[in-house]
C-alpha cells in the first residue's frame, strides 16, 4: 500500500508538472473515491470469497476486452505528456 501510494504521489505531481491535471476534477475524484471505498469495503465484507473473486474475475474480464479495443488519442491524453523535465 506504501509503494502504491508513493507511486501514485510521484504520478500526480509528474502530470500535474506537465499541466494533464485539471484541480477540480482531480478534488472531485479523490471525493468520489474516498467515499465509495467505504461503501466497497463494507460490500467486500458482507460477500463472501468466492462470490468476490468471481465478480472481480468478471470485472477484469470486462476490463480485458476494453482493451483490445482500438482507441483514438487525442492531444490531452496521458501518453503524449513528455516525463522529462
Amino acid at each position: 500500500l506504501v509503494a502504491v501510494a508513493a507511486n501514485s504521489l510521484v504520478s500526480a505531481f509528474v502530470y500535474n508538472r506537465a499541466g494533464a491535471v485539471v484541480p477540480q476534477f482531480s478534488v472531485l475524484l479523490c471525493l468520489f473515491a474516498l467515499s465509495t471505498s467505504y461503501f466497497g469495503a463494507i460490500f467486500s465484507a458482507r460477500v463472501d470469497s468466492a462470490r468476490l473473486r468471481r465478480f472481480f474475475g468478471i470485472f477484469l474480464l470486462i476490463v480485458s476486452a476494453l482493451l483490445l479495443l482500438p482507441r483514438q488519442l487525442s492531444s490531452s491524453s496521458p501518453s503524449s505528456i513528455s516525463t522529462t523535465a
